[in-house]
């Protein structure tokens, strides 16, 4: 599975600018997830993965939904920690740092959207 690189910011709209997907996605994304109950396995079995099924053809069908729901999932994805990320989970607040950490990697992000960074 391997460790991934998040941005901390719970910002909508700053997640949607990360993610490079237009204004509103977050928004749409929530409300699909409520529609379709995401991440609750209430019911039994069949049901649950009809609708998980549900969830991801109308995700799927939108490349800025699925780019948000995927960046939710994986952030930047695996990454190098370069020394600064040592452990297998933790974060970082100090922005030169992340910077250094965000360039290391090649990942194309403003910094100040990201309110830090975390790996898990």
């Amino acid at each position: 599975m391997g460790i991934r690189l998040y941005p901390n910011t719970t910002d909508p709209r700053k997640l949607e600018v990360l993610s490079q997907v237009s204004e509103g996605t977050y928004e749409k994304l929530m409300a699909l997830e409520a529609k379709y109950n995401f991440g609750n396995p209430s019911g039994d079995f069949f049901t649950y993965q009809t609708r998980m099924e549900q969830f991801h053809e109308e995700v799927s069908a939108n490349n800025d939904l699925n780019n948000l729901h995927g960046f939710l999932l994986f952030g930047w994805g695996k990454f190098n920690g370069f020394g600064i990320a040592k452990d297998c989970s933790g974060s970082l607040q100090d922005r030169q740092q992340c910077e250094t950490l965000l360039k290391q990697n090649d990942i194309q992000a403003d910094v100040d959207l990201c309110e830090g960074l975390h790996w898990c």
